[in-house]
């Protein structure tokens, strides 16, 4: 008999009096289950510990764990990421296009209604269709496009006479009109700019935040946990013999009432086989142990 045999005809509660894994834990592995495990790296530390404190080789079982999560997806993530991505890359060059789309519309109607009227012309030969056409249909095509280009440098010509002839008043209420719709494009742009800069910053934030470890505070016996938030000290307390998986995304420190458990992050296994009280510091996604003054220190100036 195999030692994954033995370990399926020992009773889930003479388990977890060895183990102080939850007995349903036990039956998810037990039955191969493993959809009721929340992660991988979860399923392989309670694995290991299972093999340590029942001296079995659970190779079978773990290489049946690598299987099952092969191919899986952890499809909220999934979702979280393809929602930062659309955020992140769609988002501002969405903006972009419009601050462009509005920028070359100004510059238009800015040369159109102020420009000199060598640009008009210079603008008219540029725009201008080619002669060198081959069909009947483009040659029409031309020559109303000429009637039509010529009508508009005749318009133009006649404002650029009208204009000259306009009172010293009229001419600096233009200017000004001018300077006015070039702040008003400049000011524009400024704030696509500072919504795109608010939005980078943003998916920065989200994704640093999401980047999180997995830890689960594993007693040998019942014991008390309390929890302190550094972002507002308020505090939770626990009197179990279950595991208790932490909150990672906030910073926090973790005393308890005993040192006789084990650490569990990421799926690597650290055990504690201390009387005394343990204190830990959970900060930026890194778990340390501290003493009893530092301790103090973060909690201000207080044991618990």
């Amino acid at each position: 008999m195999g030692d994954l045999d033995k370990l399926k005809n020992m009773d889930p509660e003479e388990i977890f009096k060895k183990t102080y894994i939850a007995p349903k834990i036990i039956r998810a592995l037990i039955e191969e289950d493993f959809k009721k495990l929340s992660s991988k790296s979860k399923a392989l530390g309670f694995i290991k510990i299972l093999e340590k404190q029942l001296g079995l080789d659970l190779t079978e079982l773990r290489q049946k764990v690598e299987e099952y999560y092969e191919d899986k997806i952890d499809y909220q993530n999934a979702f979280a990421i393809e929602e930062k991505g659309i955020e992140h890359h769609t988002n501002p060059f969405l903006k972009i296009f419009l601050f462009i789309i509005i920028l070359i519309a100004g510059i238009y109607l800015y040369f159109d209604k102020f420009a000199p009227k060598e640009e008009h012309k210079a603008k008219k030969e540029f725009f201008a269709p080619s002669k060198n056409s081959s069909t009947l249909s483009s040659q029409s095509s031309l020559s109303s496009i000429s009637s039509s280009l010529q009508s508009s440098s005749a318009s133009v010509e006649a404002l650029e006479e009208k204009r000259s002839q306009e009172t010293p008043k009229v001419v600096v209420a233009q200017e000004v009109n001018g300077t006015q719709e070039a702040n008003r494009t400049q000011n524009m742009a400024q704030i696509v700019e500072e919504n795109i800069t608010q939005a980078t910053e943003i998916n920065t934030t989200q994704e640093e935040l999401a980047i999180t470890p997995s830890i689960t505070i594993i007693p040998k016996r019942k014991l008390w946990v309390g929890i302190i938030y550094l972002d507002n000290y308020k505090r939770k307390n626990y009197l179990t013999s279950s595991p208790i998986e932490l909150n990672t995304s906030r910073d926090q420190l973790i005393v308890t009432g005993h040192g006789m458990l084990q650490i569990d992050i990421n799926g690597e296994i650290q055990d504690f086989s201390e009387k005394g009280k343990q204190r830990f510091l959970y900060r930026a996604g890194e778990l340390e142990r501290i003493d009893r003054k530092t301790f103090k220190q973060y909690n201000r100036g207080k044991d618990w």
